[in-house]
């Protein structure tokens, strides 16, 4: 892909943030450590888009272990060389991203360091940082956090901030209500700001201004996670999408509901949604074939394949003398369920494949079982 507009321009900042992450990476991991292709494809396709329109608010589908942290740090640093360069309006100064678990927060707390952030502890790189990193974390109080995000965004930066939080303390943060009981630091905190909650609230108004006047730019990993964009959670999430210039959605399996969220509309092109391509499923379509417990959904990644949702009914009787009737009784009802829905299976293997299974036949089928007892 070649880009179209202001080429040379085009070019030479794309040599530059490419050279700028490589380098900082090969600091940490050693001079063999390259971006990907697919790397370097999604930020020729970002950049085309900021340099002719100011604005991407795309969906970024990669498969497992395809390098999504490494992309979202890369186009998180490109977002910052654009800002640096005039490209982005420079008022702006807050890179949000949300990762749903610590685990992935902690994995993009390392790559945003290593590819261009400040680190708390003296990194031996070889160039400036574009952005500071700040990890709120999800133990503290909301209140605590509140606190937190209302000083970190006191006042403007020379530099954008990378706040790097889940999505549910971005809510907590955020709502008029301190917080969701959902833990116990959450209601010793809720309790203790009872008496000062007019404080409280207008923290959080002000929070929620000061992010849609200041956010720069808008990634939530997973996105799957928040499919539903009329949850409080999505409410929050597609505000602060529309008011960003930058907004991207990382995931392997993308959602409708996802671009709703990302994209802040119901209907849209390809070309526009997506930096990488790939199929797209519907949420709800997932979740109602599960709840009827039957009928024939195509999978998300390989479209070559079929789920079939097939429900067993067996009961186990509530009391058993001894132990080891009840384990040889439930060893019985066990092969006598996989005998039940392996029938269905071969049944349904051979429907869809239209071939009928013989000694002739060599076919290798994946069975998903329940627990151990009926895997053996």
């Amino acid at each position: 892909m070649t880009l179209k507009k202001n080429k040379i321009s085009a070019q030479s900042i794309y040599r530059e943030i490419i050279e700028y992450v490589e380098y900082r990476f090969q600091a940490v991991r050693g001079r063999g450590w390259r971006l990907r292709e697919l790397h370097k494809e999604a930020l020729r396709r970002f950049l085309e888009r900021i340099l002719e329109e100011k604005v991407c608010k795309s969906i970024v589908q990669m498969p497992t272990g395809a390098g999504k942290s490494v992309l979202l740090t890369l186009l998180a640093v490109a977002t910052a060389k654009l800002r640096e360069h005039g490209e982005l309006d420079q008022d702006r100064d807050v890179i949000l991203v949300l990762a749903p678990l610590t685990r992935i927060k902690r994995q993009l707390y390392d790559r945003l360091t290593i590819g261009g952030g400040r680190p708390k502890m003296r990194m031996k790189s070889p160039s400036q940082p574009v952005f500071g990193v700040h990890s709120l974390e999800s133990e503290r109080s909301t209140t605590t956090v509140t606190e937190d995000l209302h000083y970190l965004l006191r006042n403007p930066r020379r530099r954008p901030l990378v706040l790097l939080m889940c999505p549910h303390v971005l809510s907590d943060s955020i709502n008029t209500w301190p917080g969701t009981l959902n833990n116990i630091n959450n209601i010793i905190g809720t309790l203790l700001c009872l008496a000062r909650r007019g404080e409280l609230v207008k923290k959080r108004r002000e929070i929620r201004e000061i992010l849609k006047r200041r956010i720069l730019a808008l990634m939530v990993d997973e996105v799957h996670h928040l499919y539903s964009p009329r949850s409080k959670l999505g409410k929050v999430v597609s505000e602060l999408a529309r008011a960003a210039p930058v907004a991207l959605g990382f995931t392997a399996t993308p959602l409708r509901e996802s671009f709703e969220l990302i994209l802040g509309k119901k209907t849209w092109e390809f070309k526009e949604a997506l930096l990488l391509e790939g199929p797209i499923h519907s949420a709800e379509l997932m979740e109602n074939a599960k709840r009827r417990g039957g009928g024939n959904v195509e999978p998300i990644l390989i479209s070559g394949l079929k789920v079939i949702f097939y429900k067993t009914t067996h009961k186990v009787p509530s009391r058993v003398r001894r132990w080891e009737r009840e384990k040889e009784y439930w060893r019985r009802k066990c092969r006598s369920r996989v005998e039940k829905y392996a029938e269905i299976l071969v049944e349904k293997f051979e429907e869809f494949f239209n071939v009928k299974l013989c000694k002739d036949v060599k076919a290798k089928i994946l069975v998903l079982a329940p627990n151990t007892g009926e895997a053996d």
